[in-house]
């Protein structure tokens, strides 16, 4: 079974961390149906992106899976 996770890029990455995780998550609730909503945010500096420019998530979900098998990757604050 997958999980919603969301990968967030914030202005001021002095705000990263479990109030602003919770304040996500909480903002989440109020318009998604539960199944849509993130169990858990992840904050990094970026995002990878594809040659066109948009967000890469085959690459999001390959260094998920690379993390669940115990490798590290790249890109994470």
């Amino acid at each position: 079974m997958e999980r919603v996770k969301g990968f967030v890029v914030l202005k001021d990455p002095a705000k990263a961390g479990t109030a602003m995780e919770k304040e996500l998550i909480d903002f989440c609730r109020k318009d998604l149906i539960i199944w849509s909503c993130p169990r858990e945010i992840e904050f990094r500096r970026d995002l990878p992106l594809t040659l066109v420019g948009k967000v890469a998530f085959a690459e999001l979900a390959a260094e998920e899976a690379a993390k669940r098998e115990g490798k590290t990757t790249d890109g994470e604050v």
